[in-house]
C-alpha cells in the first residue's frame, strides 16, 4: 500500500469520530478507500458552461462585442463538438478562454489548444497577474524552459509519478540545465523552480517539499511533446497501447506528428498481437465471413462494428458492464469517425416487423431468465438492422421476420418456467441459425469480455487518433480501415 494512503488511513482511525471528505484527481485514483462513499464530481453542463464563459468575458468591450457570445455560438457548432468536449473541464474551460481571447476562435486539433495554452502560461501568465518577471527569465528562454518541463513530465507520467520533491525537481532542473549548450550557466536549479512556481502556475507546491503540475493536463501535454520530439513512437506503442492512462497522451501525440501514418500504422500492427483468443478470432472470422470484408462503403467499419454487437448482445446478456462496453465502443465508432456520421441507416420493413415480433413474444413471457433472453435478441436485431442498407451481408431478414412470425403465433398459454425457457431456446436458434452463428462462439466467460474489450479499446484509440491527427493519408487511412476488425493475414 502506498505510503500516503496508509498515513490517510491511520489518521481517520485515530480521529474515527470525526466526517472526512478526500478528493483526488479521477486519473490518479485507485480505489483503496473502501470504507469511504466514492463520488464523482460532475462534469460542467451547458448551463455551467455558458455561465463560465459569460462571467469571463464580462468587460465592457466584450459586452460591446458580443464576446462571450460568439464563444459560446463556436462551441455550439457541431464542427466543434470535441472542442466543446474540453469545457465540461473548467481548467480545459479556461484554457480556451484564454485562447480565444487572443485569436477570437480556437484550433480543432486539441494538441495545438494545448499548445497555445501553455504558451500563454509560459508568456502571459505573469502579465496577466501584474508579476514582476525575476531576473531569472533574463536568461531563459521559453522554448528551453518547455524542453526541460517535457523532460521531467515524460519521466514522471512513465514513472507513474505525480507529486515531487523540491529537491528532486531542482536536481532535475540543475542537471539539465548543465548538460545543454545552449542553456545560461549562470542559472541555478531552485531559483527556477521558484520563479517557475511563482510567475507560471505550471508547477505548483501541493504541500511542504511537495510539487506537481498544477493539472494533469499539463503534464500529459508536455509528455506527449517529449515523446513527438524525441521520436519514441515504438516505445509508446509497444508498451503503453492498452494502458487507459495513455489513451490521451496517444490523442495528443498524433495532433504533434506533421503526419500520423507512421503511429497509426504501429498501432494497428501492435492490435493484431492483441487477437490470440481463439474465440476473438472466430468473431473477426465470422465477420468475415458474411461478407462485411468485401464492402467498399465509408460504413464498412460501422457495419462491421454494429454485427459484432448483435453477435455478443446474445452470448454476454448475463454480463451488463461488458456489453455496456460494447455498445459504447460500436456508438462511438459510428460518432467519431466524420465518414460514418453521414450514413443514413436504412432498416428494412422485414427486418423492424422481425425485431417488433420479438418485442410482442417478449411481453407475453412470465419466466424472468426467458424474458431477458428473447429481450436481450430484441436488442440483437435492432443493432444488426443498421447493416442493412449494406446489400452483399449475407442475412436474410426477410426469412427472420417470417421465421418470427410463426414462431409469435406458437406462445404457450399459461406455460411454467420449464416451457418458456425451452420457448426462449427456440428464438435463440432461429437468431443464430439466420446469422450464421454457433452458441459456442458467443457464448463467452469473463476471461473473453477483458481480451475483446481490449482490442475493442484499442481499435477505437486507434480512430480516435485518426481524427486527432494533423494529418493523414487517405489512401494509409483507407488501407488500415480495411483491416480493422479483421484477422490478419487471412
Amino acid at each position: 500500500m502506498d505510503s500516503r494512503i496508509k498515513q490517510i488511513k491511520d489518521f481517520c482511525d485515530q480521529y474515527s469520530q470525526n466526517h472526512f471528505v478526500i478528493s483526488c484527481r479521477t486519473a490518479a485514483y485507485e480505489g483503496d478507500f473502501s470504507r469511504f462513499t466514492e463520488v464523482t464530481i460532475a462534469e460542467f453542463d451547458d448551463e455551467q458552461i455558458e455561465l463560465f464563459i459569460k462571467q469571463w468575458f464580462s468587460s465592457k468591450l466584450d459586452d460591446k462585442t458580443g464576446t462571450a457570445q460568439k464563444l459560446w455560438e463556436f462551441l455550439q457548432q457541431p464542427a466543434n463538438t470535441s472542442v466543446k468536449e474540453l469545457a465540461q473541464t473548467p481548467l480545459l474551460l479556461t484554457f480556451l478562454c484564454l485562447v480565444y481571447d487572443r485569436s477570437q476562435s480556437l484550433p480543432a486539433v486539441r494538441s495545438i489548444l494545448y499548445g497555445k495554452a501553455l504558451d500563454i502560461l509560459l508568456e502571459e501568465w505573469a502579465a496577466e497577474k501584474r508579476i514582476e518577471q525575476a531576473p531569472i527569465y533574463q536568461g531563459l528562454h521559453t522554448e528551453l524552459e518547455k524542453l526541460f518541463l517535457s523532460e521531467i513530465a515524460y519521466q514522471s507520467f512513465k514513472d507513474k509519478q505525480l507529486f515531487f520533491s523540491e529537491q528532486s525537481l531542482t536536481k532535475k532542473i540543475t542537471v539539465f540545465l548543465a548538460n545543454n549548450l545552449g542553456a545560461p550557466k549562470h542559472l541555478d536549479g531552485a531559483a527556477v523552480l521558484k520563479a517557475i512556481e511563482l510567475q507560471q502556475g505550471i508547477l505548483v507546491k501541493r504541500a511542504e517539499n511537495i510539487y506537481s503540475f498544477s493539472h494533469l493536463t499539463l503534464q500529459k501535454y508536455l509528455t506527449a511533446r517529449y515523446i513527438s520530439r524525441e521520436i519514441l513512437i515504438e516505445e509508446l506503442v509497444s508498451k503503453y497501447l492498452t494502458d487507459s492512462c495513455w489513451r490521451e497522451i496517444f490523442l495528443l501525440v498524433s495532433g504533434l506528428q506533421d503526419s500520423s501514418d507512421n503511429l497509426l500504422l504501429a498501432m494497428e500492427q501492435q492490435a493484431h498481437t492483441l487477437i490470440q483468443s481463439p474465440k476473438l478470432q472466430g468473431l473477426l472470422k465470422w465477420l468475415m465471413e458474411l461478407g462485411v470484408d468485401s464492402q467498399s462503403s465509408y460504413g464498412l467499419l460501422a457495419s462491421r462494428a454494429w454485427l459484432l454487437e448483435s453477435a455478443l448482445i446474445i452470448g454476454a446478456n448475463h454480463i451488463p458492464n461488458f456489453i455496456a462496453n460494447v455498445r459504447s465502443f460500436t456508438n462511438g465508432i459510428a460518432s467519431s469517425n466524420n465518414s460514418i456520421r453521414a450514413i443514413n441507416i436504412n432498416v428494412t420493413r422485414a427486418s423492424a416487423n422481425a425485431r417488433a415480433s420479438v418485442i410482442n413474444i417478449a411481453s407475453n413471457i412470465t419466466e424472468a431468465r426467458a424474458r431477458t433472453r428473447v429481450r436481450a435478441i430484441a436488442s440483437a436485431i435492432a443493432s444488426a438492422n443498421a447493416s442493412v442498407r449494406f446489400s452483399d451481408i449475407n442475412v436474410d431478414f426477410e426469412a427472420l421476420a417470417r421465421s418470427l412470425e410463426e414462431l409469435a403465433n406458437q406462445i404457450p398459454a399459461d406455460a411454467d418456467d420449464d416451457v418458456w425457457n425451452e420457448f426462449s431456446h427456440q428464438l435463440t436458434q432461429i437468431y443464430l441459425d439466420t446469422f450464421h452463428l454457433d452458441i459456442t462462439l458467443i457464448t463467452v466467460i469473463l476471461d473473453d469480455t477483458k481480451i475483446i474489450g481490449r482490442y475493442l479499446d484499442t481499435v477505437k484509440l486507434i480512430i480516435d487518433c485518426k481524427n486527432s491527427a494533423m494529418t493523414v493519408s487517405k489512401k494509409q487511412w483507407k488501407a488500415i480501415e480495411l483491416r480493422l476488425l479483421t484477422v490478419p493475414n487471412t
